[in-house]
């Protein structure tokens, strides 16, 4: 069976799972997933195995390729008779993990001495990279990879990544947040620095990424949850003056236009134009605009749900956009971006920008504005790395359809529109 990006990953996780179950003797199945986020690979593979795991007490060889991503999974023997999945997994990793575990490396001691961890953590790098076979653990290859421990009920107890930039700022950062909203964040454990890295220790958080919960909360129900996240998450943000500044917009935009223009993968020679096009606005409208620091990357992948709440991860992006509204932008487009034949982009914006009412005296051309430097922002350095080059070409496309019928977004964007 092979993966496309336009299919949800609800509805391949379901197909794969019945067409297993139902092969007959067959025990050999072969993925292919060469299109789909690094996240979606990872978590897709587990929740076959898990609905799997209900079903059958047969045995399955999971070949999966991953070509765009250096590694390959190449075989995952599960034994579903047995409750305890990950124990029992047997995975061979190659290139990427085995590279990643190197960075790994030292950190036994450190883990050891945690005594907020409520067992034994049996993990020590060295070993796990000769026989990756009896450790409780999953990588997630994001842009920072990322290390969980799963505890015996299957839920992540620990999660270690590696801290980008400035790793003391991000630790700060992560415990800042986690005081002022401790029911969103992870609690930040441990600041690590060993050899050339430096590693942030947290606590586990027992919710769910959206394509684990689809078959109880639709997209449409997942975004009320969303967006009390955010506005939540604002509100702490509010808290420190440290994280408010003037900022002006015109200086601001062009900068994003520079930035993306180095794109060397996309035809962005327009630009350009786009630039002296919507230099005019300001004008008719001041530059200068109060702003608080955004989340950067405040999207659906971001979010892990549990009920009726949202836990806010991935926060190595704080502080990297500081734009209004830019978080509810970003929000509405991976939600518009998971399900494009159901949703409209206009509407989602529309509900995302006015659930933020600090900024409604914002008039709508300044909105457009905020609009294509949210695109910016997406086509530039942020996302230049081959694992974000999907999300390139839909944003790009995004920005190609703006500038083609601005007024059906401005029509709904404008937060002044009762």
């Amino acid at each position: 069976m092979k993966w496309t990006t336009n299919k949800n990953p609800a509805i391949f996780i379901g197909q794969m799972s019945k067409f297993i179950l139902n092969s007959g003797e067959q025990q050999t199945f072969t993925i292919s997933l060469e299109n789909s986020s690094a996240l979606i690979k990872i978590y897709s593979l587990l929740r076959i195995k898990l609905l799997l795991l209900k079903k059958s007490s047969r045995k399955y060889d999971l070949i999966a390729n991953y070509p765009a991503l250096s590694f390959k999974v190449e075989t995952a023997t599960i034994n579903y008779a047995n409750n305890n999945l990950l124990a029992t997994r047997r995975i061979n990793f190659k290139g990427r993990l085995l590279n990643t575990l190197d960075k790994f490396i030292g950190l036994h001691s450190s883990l050891q001495s945690l005594t907020v961890i409520k067992q034994p953590l049996n993990f020590n790098p060295e070993i796990a990279r000769a026989n990756p076979n009896n450790h409780p653990f999953i990588f997630i290859f994001t842009s920072n990879p990322t290390l969980l421990f799963i505890n015996k009920e299957n839920q992540p107890e620990i999660v270690i990544s590696i801290a980008q930039g400035n790793p003391k700022s991000a630790w700060e950062i992560k415990k800042a947040l986690f005081n002022y909203l401790p029911n969103r964040f992870a609690q930040p454990i441990k600041l690590v620095k060993n050899n050339e890295y430096s590693f942030i220790i947290e606590q586990g958080l027992d919710g769910s990424p959206w394509f684990q919960i689809l078959s109880t909360f639709p997209l449409e129900k997942l975004l009320p949850k969303a967006l009390n996240a955010l506005q939540e998450f604002q509100c702490a943000i509010n808290q420190n003056q440290a994280w408010h500044q003037q900022i002006n917009l015109k200086k601001e935009f062009t900068n994003l236009i520079d930035d993306a223009s180095k794109s060397t993968d996309l035809n962005l020679s327009f630009l350009e134009a786009v630039k002296l096009r919507y230099l005019t606005i300001f004008n008719d409208h001041n530059s200068i605009i109060k702003s608080a620091a955004q989340h950067s990357d405040f999207s659906v992948n971001n979010l892990l749900f549990k009920k009726d709440h949202a836990y806010i991860i991935d926060l190595e992006d704080f502080g990297r956009s500081m734009l209004p509204l830019q978080d509810e932008m970003s929000l509405a487009i991976s939600f518009y971006l998971l399900d494009q034949k159901s949703t409209n982009l206009p509407s989602l914006l529309q509900a995302c920008i006015k659930s933020n009412p600090q900024y409604n005296h914002l008039p709508p051309e300044i909105i457009k504005v905020l609009f294509i430097c949210q695109l910016l922002f997406k086509l530039g350095s942020w996302s230049r790395d081959k694992q974000r080059y999907e999300l390139r070409l839909k944003v790009f496309n995004i920005l190609k359809d703006f500038l083609e019928d601005e007024n059906k977004y401005v029509d709904y964007t404008s937060i002044n529109i009762k």
